[in-house]
């Protein structure tokens, strides 16, 4: 009887002990998991250089070396890609100002306000590509200044016409006027262009909201 005792409790022994090691092993694998999910949503944000570092020979750290070599291509394709953008925008840019400099020299009639309208809108977009380029690379610096939001966005679309500003409790905001009115200037003409009259602006504190009446 003794014996048989003995044996009982050394098998429960050894079934506590087994127990306590696979819920040790459990918590140890979700917890790498747990991270392995954390770094992948890292990647998702755009934080390209987040990486697991698994460790180890299991499922989990083959998981964390795949999600490692896609962040890696990744990130690799991005600056390939916004380093050919900056290449382009640069390339362009100089026959662009001279060409600018020669439809100055055309006459002010239809043909010519139409060609000086065209390569101010090539002009236009080259800057927004250097200005992607450098926000991309961190190479850009905002110039914040206090401003009166409604009357900022109002001045901004002043002479579009079909356009209606509207504000709300604007008040002085904190922005960067040149490049927000790069913004709002695009945006503003996408919605003519793809959207229908009238295009309404409303301004409130912190807050532009554009709104017209396409079908989209």
């Amino acid at each position: 009887a003794d014996l048989r005792r003995t044996l009982i409790e050394a098998a429960a022994a050894a079934a506590l002990a087994g127990a306590l090691l696979g819920l040790v092993l459990a918590g140890r694998l979700s917890l790498r998991l747990r991270r392995a999910a954390a770094t992948a949503e890292r990647v998702t944000a755009g934080e390209l250089d987040a990486r697991i570092h698994a460790g180890g020979h299991d499922e989990v750290a083959k998981l964390g070396e795949a999600i490692d070599r896609m962040a890696e291509a990744m990130q690799q394709r991005l600056e390939r890609e916004r380093q050919f953008t900056a290449d382009v925008a640069h390339d362009l840019r100089t026959p662009l100002t001279g060409l600018k400099t020669a439809a100055s020299l055309l006459p002010h009639d239809q043909v010519g306000e139409a060609v000086r309208e065209r390569v101010d809108r090539l002009l236009r977009l080259v800057e927004d590509l250097l200005e992607i380029s450098r926000l991309d690379a961190a190479t850009a610096t905002a110039d914040l200044r206090w401003v009166d939001l409604g009357a900022f966005v109002s001045s901004v679309a002043a002479d579009v016409p079909d356009v209606t500003v509207t504000t709300n409790g604007a008040s002085q905001s904190l922005i960067d006027p040149r490049r927000l009115e790069r913004v709002i200037e695009n945006v503003i003409e996408n919605a003519g262009r793809h959207g229908a009259p009238p295009v309404e602006v409303a301004v409130s504190p912190g807050r532009i909201a554009l709104r017209d009446h396409g079908p989209g």
